[in-house]
């Protein structure tokens, strides 16, 4: 039953890349998503009890740099509750419908009391092949983070992150896209200090 239920999900994820290919030659004038794309030219076939056939390319993955920037609110570890943020990304969309990325990002302050630097590695889902897709993805990695108002005499803390981010990707057929995204990011401190939080909106360009 799982096995029929992940057929039929591949298939759903991938039919309208399919039929935008061309039957023969490495770079078509189909139109669609992947129109012009190199691809290489051996297909699998697979047939099911129900005569169902799964159909897929084996395809160059395509890579993006991406820049973002916005406003970041904080709580926790006596933080200004609003920063500036600006981030950048390496996006690897492995199919039409899946991406792995790796990010780095920072945030601070207006007055300078308070800083952020960070890095991240994770995935996220492309929910449909239109123009417009809305964009479901999940990071971990680690953040350092210095600020002023830290009662202590350490003013730096480090530690591991988890993130979670829903957006909108526009412009998803063409080599440059727009991306809006809310993050939610929580900090693992290294020591027993209270978690901290991030929340980004962020407006970033894929080139």
């Amino acid at each position: 039953m799982l096995c029929g239920i992940l057929l039929i999900s591949n298939l759903l994820c991938n039919s309208r890349e399919i039929l935008s290919q061309p039957s023969s030659g490495g770079s078509g004038s189909g139109s669609g998503l992947w129109a012009g794309r190199p691809l290489r030219q051996t297909m699998k076939a697979e047939e099911t009890g129900d005569d169902l056939f799964i159909w897929s390319y084996h395809r160059h993955s395509r890579k993006w740099f991406s820049a973002s920037f916005g406003p970041v609110w904080t709580s926790g570890l006596e933080l200004s509750t609003y920063q500036y943020g600006a981030s950048v990304s390496r996006h690897y969309e492995m199919s039409g419908c899946k991406e792995l990325r790796i990010r780095g990002g920072t945030a601070f302050s207006g007055s300078g009391d308070a800083r952020y630097l960070g890095g991240s590695l994770g995935g996220a889902l492309l929910l449909g092949q239109e123009d417009i897709a809305p964009v479901l993805g999940a990071e971990f990695g680690g953040a350092m983070v210095y600020s002023k108002r830290m009662r202590s005499s350490k003013k730096t803390m480090s530690g591991f992150i988890l993130a979670g981010f829903a957006g909108v990707r526009f412009f998803r057929s063409s080599d440059n896209q727009l991306e809006l995204a809310l993050r939610y990011e929580l900090m693992l401190p290294e020591s027993h200090s209270a978690l901290s939080s991030y929340c980004w909106l962020q407006l970033g360009m894929l080139f």
